[in-house]
């Protein structure tokens, strides 16, 4: 059984699953540079470590995204430690939001807690 998340991050990207928005996120204090996230994912991995499986449409990347959503290149999986001031975006749902990305298909979070 997955261990009780503990962080305020964990808990904020969960609720952004259950209501289906994107966040805001900066990742390993990357100079206050946000990434717009859309969390697809979340749980922990075979060590207990939580991690979450994003679509990024937007903010920063130090590889480039691809503007044509939805993309296979924008899918990425964060430490969800090393993630600070996640915040809720309030937007439309847009192409950004894809459908059809089998939880199954990704290796890193193997005690999944939230999924779209």
């Amino acid at each position: 059984m997955p261990p009780k998340a503990t962080s305020a991050s964990f808990k904020a990207i969960q609720a952004a699953i259950r209501a289906e928005q994107p966040i805001s996120a900066i990742y390993r204090g990357e100079r206050g540079r946000l990434r717009q996230l859309f969390p697809h994912v979340l749980g922990f991995t075979s060590d207990l470590e939580e991690i979450v499986l994003c679509y990024q449409f937007g903010g920063y990347s130090p590889v480039r995204l691809d503007s044509k959503h939805p993309s296979p290149k924008n899918w990425r999986c964060f430490r969800v430690k090393e993630l600070t001031e996640v915040a809720a975006l309030d937007m439309p749902k847009g192409p950004w939001t894809p459908r059809g990305y089998s939880a199954a298909k990704q290796k890193s979070v193997t005690k999944v807690k939230a999924k779209v």
